[in-house]
């Protein structure tokens, strides 16, 4: 009897549940979807739609850490690789040869247990490739102890490194891990734009009593400068950790922009106004 009395209370409750749970009018439901509504237009990311896109599979573990690409009028593709290779992708044969190899430090090579981040780290096309076959690169040769853009000819699909024009050079920070940056690209107006990474170590300093808890590594203490980003992001005379923001020339020197926060005669190719 208690049982058959448990079972029909259960079931009164099973039957009140629906119109309990519909605490909210409808009028008030419709003002939520429309309060929604209006935050994800606020807020949604300006995209296009999927569908016009089709994804297709070119490659497939063939490529070790490649870093950028860059399309060629003819839809062949060159493929930076950090250790210095730059592949490139034959699109009429859907084939993978190596196209040049620069030397880079892609490791350390007197501290064992850090993790090197540098190496062929970007790759871009000139504006007018289709007439000059040129290919710009950013990475760090094994000497001296900077990261460098140069600009390279693409010749019956080799990297000419007899061709080599060295744009830009800067010191840079070696056996330390991490933050190279590197990638490379042309914008409006023909001007190309360099990432630089700060050069510094984002992780707390081992056996130390002071540590930045995942905070900017701001650590000023003698000896501990690969700790420090205001000596290159936080530096305006140091072009580490910076966008840079050049016009090449034809001769493979450059020019910088209208637009810098320096005045005439003293400007910096790190830094524009916006």
């Amino acid at each position: 009897m208690k049982t058959s009395f448990a079972l029909l209370i259960s079931g009164i409750a099973i039957s009140l549940l629906p119109p309990l749970t519909r605490t909210k009018k409808p009028d008030t439901l419709l003002l939520n979807d429309l309060k929604q509504s209006k935050f994800k237009s606020k807020f949604r990311i300006d995209t296009p739609d999927q569908n016009r896109f089709v994804k297709v599979s070119l490659l497939k573990g063939q490529l070790t850490e490649p870093t950028e690409l860059a399309v060629l009028p003819n839809y062949d593709i060159l493929v930076s690789q950090r250790r210095g290779e730059i592949m490139l992708f034959k699109n009429s044969t859907k084939t993978l040869k190596e196209a040049g190899k620069l030397e880079v430090y892609s490791k350390t090579l007197n501290t064992p247990d850090v993790n090197a981040e540098e190496g062929l780290l970007g790759i871009a096309l000139d504006p007018n490739f289709a007439k000059n076959q040129y290919v710009y690169a950013f990475y760090s040769p094994v000497k001296p102890s900077v990261n460098r853009l140069s600009r390279f000819k693409l010749v019956n699909d080799k990297i000419s490194t007899a061709s080599e024009k060295i744009i830009l050079e800067f010191y840079s920070q070696r056996e330390i891990c991490c933050h190279t940056g590197g990638s490379i690209a042309f914008g409006p107006g023909g001007l190309l734009y360099v990432s630089t990474g700060d050069n510094s170590t984002p992780f707390d300093a081992p056996k130390s009593k002071y540590v930045n808890n995942g905070y900017a590594p701001l650590d000023n203490r003698q000896g501990f400068q690969q700790y420090d980003a205001r000596r290159s992001a936080g530096n305006t005379n140091d072009l580490r950790g910076k966008v840079l923001r050049i016009k090449i020339k034809e001769d493979g020197t450059y020019d910088i922009p209208d637009g810098n926060l320096f005045p005439k005669g003293q400007e910096k190719p790190n830094l524009r106004s916006s």
